[in-house]
């Protein structure tokens, strides 16, 4: 059983970093979230890339401090790793406006590590993530999001970045 290092990447997922050793990493069977008695399901865990563990929690709101996390393969002890939760920085104030008719354009006062800090956009209103491919953020103070068909009278996004509280706008279509 390699040793373990955890970080948090956004405020659901956390990833677990190791000297890769394949067989332990394939033979992972379940996590256990000791600080909060809750049992991480398999769905959520992510053991494909070598030398990482990465656990997607979706929908659970962590707050700033310690979790422990138990780690159970099949045929080795359990590992545990300690993840601190920071406390998150505040987003900038965002307003949106409609861009044509798939896109949104959300403007900002322009910092450049929150917007490089994104790691994915929420369709509140659609209910799906819209992924790393239909956010573009390389344009200072600006995101544009390509929801693929706006057909619904208003919007809110909820955008999820590394370190950062997430932030939610809302975009009335006219």
């Amino acid at each position: 059983m390699p040793a373990l290092t955890g970080v948090t990447k956004g405020t659901y997922i956390f990833e677990i970093t190791f000297e890769d050793n394949p067989d332990w990493r394939e033979k992972i069977t379940h996590v256990f979230n000791k600080t909060l008695n809750r049992m991480i399901v398999s769905d959520d865990i992510t053991t494909t890339d070598q030398g990482k563990v990465t656990i997607t929690q979706r929908g659970y709101v962590y707050d700033p401090g310690m979790y422990e996390f138990v780690i159970y393969a099949a045929g080795y002890n359990v590992a545990l790793v300690n993840i601190e939760v920071p406390v998150p920085k505040a987003p900038p104030a965002l307003s949106g406006k409609v861009l044509d008719e798939r896109k949104f354009e959300i403007t900002f006062e322009d910092d450049p590590e929150w917007r490089e800090s994104i790691t994915d956009v929420y369709d509140k209103t659609s209910g799906w993530w819209l992924g790393t491919s239909r956010v573009n953020k390389t344009e200072n103070g600006k995101i544009i999001l390509d929801v693929g068909k706006i057909n619904k009278p208003e919007y809110e996004f909820s955008i999820e970045a590394d370190g950062y509280e997430y932030v939610v706008v809302r975009i009335i279509v006219d």
